[in-house]
């Protein structure tokens, strides 16, 4: 076994030396450079099946700077490693940072072995610093846990303050108090007590560092003096990360950097409660769980500005709300701690947690909290390989074609026809196996000839297709996608990048080839000793970036008109809006970046792009988007009215050396920003873009929409408060109902009293209402207009009831689907 391990570092360390170029065998005078740590930090203390953080200290014993190379990689894969370049003064230690990618299966559940070497650059060559064991890599073990959903706290305390050593000993303490809230929040979801406590002073400025981290609970206020990693926590909500702020323990401050205009609400005070009423916005007000304190419990009152959807209140204050970012969410909690939970009494059933048996007992509202903030994992809408078709159609060269290839066989077959005949008049037919495989050699060498030409008819290439959502609040853009490099020779590929991200191309073929990912800086790294064989190559990636993209839209005459911001896209075609009621409608967008959506251009289910006639590119573009949308909660990527337009763009995310072309494809999704129409114009507002919900008691619930037993509902229709105040002169009920055997109807209140609008028996299509009476015109005041439906029991053939008994198998009803519009005139504000 011993010699196994001997062997193995051997491999590894000729695999390593193969990487650094020429490297000198043996130095006369010692390095007084040496690196210790390697440990992982940040909002993870122990590696997982993911992206990682390894914190190093580097110590210059001499006086003059020098400049080094930490090179990490697993033992078992020495042919993949990790490395980072820093610049150390001369005298000092510096304390640095390196990422590396998800470790390889291993023995050990706890923990991971990972080999290092630290290099210094003499005259432009990298130079191991010899240990003392020269011969030998070094190795280390370092702390490992399965990735398993996983909570990171981030608090003001840190670890080797002389006034708190130990910042979690007082359970009384901000921290332990974060820490528990944390922890009972886990216990109602069902998950570990395991929680990642930050305690290092500075947090992984590269959003590599959070992967592995499911929530990111903001509880201190040391993040406005580390910008850098305030920028890399922002790119990680962009890109889906889930971060709740404990306002309670965190200023609006702390997180204006990192929501930049998202952050819209405002503090009005703080102040201590004796007694806390906890509910949902939809239950009655009597309603809730109430505690008592001896000691008052904090709560933050804050204003929303309506883009924030609250979760939960406190004696009428918003408790917790949410608002999305970019792929992400940040779910707020401005009530203390123990306003979420109350103390384990005996009459309880113990906690399950083995090393916290006096977890508290969280309430109703932390187990819903609970929800948002981990909500079960869904299966990924897009997944990168569904891009694959639009990448290769971008990317590919050309195969030899049908009919070159007809005629190369053509001409082979004339050719041994004509050889026969000439072989038959001289008599001598032997010579066929002379002559016939040369034939049969020139037509294959046409082949290659022409196969050859029409590879490297297309130059080396970088392209990218991605799905790029915006962010117009602080103009950053999460991209995912596919990227792709393609040459028409094998070869040494240059890729980097400037501004972070990360891409893993398929690496098969490759094994044994030792390669280095090399960070240089925040978010600068490249690639070294890649080396690929003439084609394609590609895998998914993810970055960020500021390109510039907006959506300005109001209503007007015609419905939807706006205007759209490509920034460094161009060309946007095949554009839809997704509406926050989930209509789809198709927007016509003008070369001068224009766009106009009305009620006639909502597209049928399943249907993505207008015309029955589409090219491939559209079939392709139309599956995306299917992917994509066609799922049930697709509204869950915004709460708003969001714009999709595909574009072209050469500002690709990653530089790839001696591509001279560079392609780039994109689905831009935007939220549309609509401003007011001016006073006195005529504003249609179209199916689609008026939410609706049903309302009883006085709540706002889902809609029933399909069953077998009759209903009753009053619909309330939500006006976009863009275009209020409006003076409505006419409403139009569309809807596709299919009701066999039954009565349904439409009316509204008028003064009181209800005014019929239609009635139809057995409707099986489209039903149009129009509203014209003044008085069921008036909006409530907060611009909600209401309509009555019903559907009734099922009908005999004598037209008479017929009740369906709940033992008897009956006929649903369904409306398909379901829409207002609304025609009327600005009025000033």
């Amino acid at each position: 076994m011993l010699c196994q391990r001997f062997h193995g570092a051997a491999v590894a360390a000729f695999g390593l030396m193969l990487t650094v170029g020429r490297v000198a065998s043996a130095q006369d005078d010692p390095s007084p450079l040496s690196v210790e740590g390697l440990v992982p930090v940040g909002p993870r203390t122990s590696l997982t099946d993911a992206w990682g953080t390894l914190r190093f200290t580097i110590e210059n014993r001499g006086t003059r700077p020098r400049e080094a190379r930490v090179v990490v990689f697993y033992p078992e894969r020495p042919d993949l490693q990790f490395g980072r370049d820093v610049w150390v003064p001369g005298q000092t230690r510096l304390s640095s940072w390196l990422s590396v990618g998800p470790p390889p299966a291993q023995p050990s559940d706890t923990r991971r072995e990972i080999s290092y070497r630290l290099y210094e650059r003499v005259g432009g060559d990298l130079r191991p610093v010899v240990s003392r064991e020269p011969q030998r890599l070094s190795t280390r073990a370092v702390p490992y846990r399965p990735r398993d959903p996983t909570t990171a706290v981030y608090v003001d305390a840190v670890v080797g303050e002389a006034d708190d050593p130990d910042p979690l000993s007082s359970k009384d303490s901000a921290a332990a108090q974060s820490v528990l809230l944390a922890r009972t929040f886990r216990h109602a979801r069902g998950l570990s007590e395991a929680v990642s406590v930050v305690l290092d002073r500075h947090l992984p400025p590269t959003v590599e560092g959070f992967d592995g981290i499911d929530q990111f609970v903001l509880a201190g206020g040391r993040l406005a003096a580390d910008p850098a990693a305030a920028q890399a926590l922002r790119h990680w909500v962009l890109q889906g990360g889930t971060l709740w702020v404990l306002l309670d323990r965190v200023s609006a401050d702390v997180i204006a950097p990192i929501l930049g205009e998202s952050l819209r609400f405002e503090v009005v005070g703080r102040t201590s409660l004796t007694s806390v009423r906890l509910r949902a916005p939809t239950d009655d007000p009597a309603q809730g769980e109430v505690q008592d304190f001896e000691h008052p419990v904090e709560l933050v009152r804050v204003l929303l500005a309506g883009s924030e959807k609250v979760l939960f209140e406190a004696n009428g204050w918003p408790a917790a709300f949410s608002q999305p970012v970019g792929r992400g969410r940040v779910v707020f909690t401005t009530l203390g701690g123990r306003g979420w939970y109350r103390a384990r009494a005996p009459r309880d059933q113990p906690s399950r947690f083995e090393h916290a048996k006096d977890i508290p007992v969280p309430l109703g509202a932390l187990e819903g909290l609970s929800g948002h903030l981990y909500p079960e994992p869904e299966p990924e809408a897009l997944r990168p390989e569904d891009l694959a078709p639009l990448l290769a159609a971008e990317i590919g060269y050309e195969v030899v074609g049908r009919g070159t290839a007809t005629a190369i066989l053509a001409g082979f077959v004339a050719g041994v026809l004509a050889l026969g005949v000439w072989l038959r008049r001289s008599r001598a037919p032997e010579r066929i196996g002379l002559y016939g495989p040369g034939i049969a050699v020139a037509a294959a060498g046409v082949f290659v000839a022409v196969g050859a030409t029409s590879r490297h008819a297309v130059p080396p290439t970088a392209a990218v297709v991605a799905v790029v959502e915006v962010t117009p609040e602080n103009g950053e853009a999460a991209w995912r996608g596919l990227f792709a490099v393609y040459s028409p020779t094998s070869g040494t590929v240059k890729l980097g990048s400037e501004r972070g991200g990360t891409v893993d191309l398929d690496t098969i073929g490759l094994e044994g080839q030792a390669r280095q990912r090399i960070q240089t800086d925040l978010d600068a790294w490249h690639w070294e000793n890649l080396t690929f064989p003439a084609g394609v190559r590609m895998g998914p990636f993810r970055s960020t970036s500021r390109p510039g993209v907006t959506a300005a839209g109001r209503f007007g005459p015609d419905g939807l008109e706006g205007r759209l911001t490509t920034g460094t896209f161009r060309n946007p075609v095949d554009a839809l809006v997704l509406t926050r009621s989930g209509t789809v409608v198709a927007a016509r967008v003008g070369a001068d970046g224009s766009f106009r959506a009305g009620s006639d251009d909502i597209l049928p289910t399943g249907q993505y792009l207008p015309g029955a006639v589409l090219s491939d590119r559209q079939q392709r573009r139309q599956d995306v988007y299917r992917s994509l949308l066609a799922r049930p909660g697709a509204t869950a990527l915004g709460d708003r009215d969001r714009l999709f337009v595909w574009a072209e763009t050469g500002d690709i995310p990653f530089a790839v050396g001696g591509a001279e072309r560079t392609v780039g494809t994109a689905l831009l999704v935007v939220p549309i920003e609509f401003g007011p129409p001016a006073g006195g114009t005529s504003v249609t507002v179209p199916n689609g873009f008026i939410p609706y919900a049903a309302v009883i008691d006085g709540r706002s619930v889902r809609p029933t929409l399909d069953q077998s037993q009759p209903t009753q509902m009053r619909l309330r229709f939500q006006l976009p408060p863009s275009a209020l105040p409006l003076a409505i002169e006419r409403a139009t009920l569309r809807a596709r109902v299919r009701a066999p055997a039954r009565t349904f109807s439409v009316s509204a209140l008028a003064d009181g009293r209800a005014v019929a609008l239609f009635e139809a028996v057995s409707p099986g299509g489209p039903v149009r209402v129009d509203i014209t009476d003044p008085r069921l015109l008036r909006t409530d005041p907060a611009g909600g207009l209401s309509v009555d439906v019903s559907v009734s029991e099922r009908l005999g053939p004598d037209g008479r009831a017929n009740p369906v008994r709940h033992d008897e198998t009956a006929v649903k009803w369904q409306i398909e689907a379901l829409g207002l519009e609304v025609v009327g005139r600005a009025v000033d504000r």
